[in-house]
């Protein structure tokens, strides 16, 4: 044994699979808890680490930008559609 730890071959590969905005590129490392983390090309230009688990429940779709996107939307429709002379209703 030479010392080097080998991927387990239960291992999923992520490489170019599409999660939401982004799309995994390569393994990062893993967590504490031994999660794999993949580094990933989000659609605004961003870069982001996340972890696998993360991105195949959907937990993670973005790197943030879509948080800012929906809050965002929320003010627009909430400006738009529930006020009334700049009052809320």
């Amino acid at each position: 044994m030479d010392g080097r730890h080998k991927t387990p071959p239960n291992v999923l590969d992520l490489a170019g699979k599409r999660f939401g905005k982004l799309v995994a590129i390569e393994r990062a490392g893993k967590t504490k808890k031994d999660n794999a983390l993949w580094l990933c090309q989000c659609d605004c230009g961003n870069t982001t680490i996340a972890n696998a688990t993360s991105l195949r429940v959907g937990d993670i779709i973005s790197c943030g930008c879509s948080k800012k996107e929906r809050i965002d939307h929320a003010r627009q429709v909430l400006t738009d559609d529930m006020t009334i002379d700049g009052v809320v209703v």
